[in-house]
């Protein structure tokens, strides 16, 4: 339940608040773009001026989903009442758009990432949460304002994808209860998932397809690991914006309890993803690299490393803080 004195000062800073920015991290995920816009909608029903900004390209997976593409372009010189940054648990993940919370009257976080120690004028903190998309719903429903189909989409959205399709250990009884909520309002559940899960060009099939040839398997199978470089990404003519779910598949494999994707950005700087079922507790290992995320779930960003040696600390710190 979340606390009535942060509920009783966001409702403050919402109705003292006309123009409005709503943010969240870089490189977009189904969360970050799903609380967006589920919070955009709620705004605007509100009759405030919102501007939202998505910091990245958006994946070919959530284009579907109504005004996504009508982001704003950041601009220095606009001063907002109200800054919102969602899902970002510290202002540098932002990127160039934590510049408009210094333009901001007031800010409010929001967001369900433990390592998250605040950096907003109120702090909304929730690790108990499955996503930024399922505290929205609770904190909007709990005022009273109006959720129409539009945000209730958004926070489906938000919340199937940061809870792997409903298996990770965040999706607990009150995640499925808030689900119930949302498909309650005539939601088009089944429209949805076709777009986010089943709507794969053939080309990115294929270059996952490479990918999952050249996996690695370490302590008896327990750990899968592979790498995602910028040459198969041009040989299928595709960007890191375009794939998406590498991660979670090798982590279904059996016996797999831990999943590793190290994704090339440039020379020796790499994206880690981590994806983990059962007591594996991954943001232990992202720690160690600057990084964070969620038990299940984590990553972080490293510059001035070679592959392997990068690849042989990884797998020492799996076995040191998660096996």
């Amino acid at each position: 339940m979340i606390n009535k004195e942060n509920l009783k000062n966001l409702d403050s800073f919402v109705e003292k608040s006309n123009k409005i920015a709503i943010m969240a991290h870089a490189d977009p995920d189904g969360d970050s773009i799903g609380s967006i816009m589920a919070l955009r909608e709620i705004l605007r029903i509100k009759n405030k001026d919102v501007d939202f900004y998505i910091n990245g390209e958006i994946p070919f997976n959530y284009k579907f989903m109504k005004d996504v593409e009508k982001s704003s372009s950041y601009n220095i010189n606009i001063k907002y009442d109200l800054c919102f940054a969602l899902d970002s648990s510290d202002k540098e993940r932002l990127g160039e758009n934590s510049q408009i919370i210094d333009n901001s009257n007031k800010t409010v976080c929001i967001d369900h990432h433990k390592t998250n120690e605040g950096y907003c004028d109120l702090d909304i903190i929730e690790p108990d949460y499955s996503s930024t998309g399922e505290i929205i719903f609770d904190i909007f429903s709990q005022l009273n304002y109006e959720i129409n189909e539009i945000a209730a989409e958004n926070i489906f959205i938000a919340i199937i994808t940061d809870t792997g399709k409903f298996i990770y250990d965040n999706a607990g009884y009150k995640t499925f209860e808030n689900v119930s909520k949302l498909l309650k309002m005539n939601i088009n559940k089944n429209e949805i998932v076709k777009n986010l899960y089943s709507s794969e060009p053939k080309n990115i099939f294929k270059l996952k397809s490479d990918v999952f040839n050249s996996t690695e398997f370490y302590y008896e199978d327990r750990v899968a690991l592979s790498l995602l470089s910028q040459k198969t990404l041009k040989n299928y003519n595709l960007s890191l914006k375009d794939i998406d779910g590498l991660v979670e598949r090798l982590r279904d494999i059996e016996n797999v309890e831990i999943s590793i994707l190290i994704k090339e950005l440039g020379d020796n700087t790499y994206k880690i993803s981590m994806r983990s079922l059962g007591n594996s507790d991954v943001s232990k290992i992202c720690e160690v690299f600057g990084g964070g995320g969620h038990k299940n779930a984590a990553g972080f960003k490293i510059e001035n490393v070679e592959y392997s040696d990068l690849k042989n600390n990884i797998i020492k710190e799996v076995e040191k803080n998660a096996l």
